[in-house]
């Protein structure tokens, strides 16, 4: 499966009301905020072998999320990610990778 056929996909899922965008964004924050909270836990020592089983869980919960995005402002997750992938190229090509900001 291709990104554009999970993103058609996932739309049969999405419950929506008036707050759709909202809560989009709201998943996006929460399910990364999970991966984050679990690193933290590992980096504290609270266990010795990160579950990757669990974090492959979270990350399809963040690209869920992510194409539910997609879909509301009518991108193709394949263009996004192309666009990115274009952006990286081009900061690769001009030794631009490290640094801060969009417009390096």
């Amino acid at each position: 499966m291709n990104l554009n056929e999970y993103q058609t996909k996932v739309i049969d899922t999405w419950i929506s009301n008036e707050h759709d965008l909202e809560r989009i964004v709201f998943g996006i924050c929460g399910e990364s905020g999970e991966i984050a909270e679990y690193f933290k836990k590992f980096y504290r020592g609270d266990f010795v072998t990160p579950d990757y089983t669990l974090i492959r869980k979270e990350l399809g919960d963040v690209l869920y999320y992510l194409a539910m995005l997609c879909n509301q402002l009518g991108m193709k997750l394949e263009d996004v990610m192309q666009v990115n992938l274009n952006k990286l190229d081009d900061r690769k090509k001009r030794n631009k990778l490290k640094g801060s900001g969009d417009k390096r």
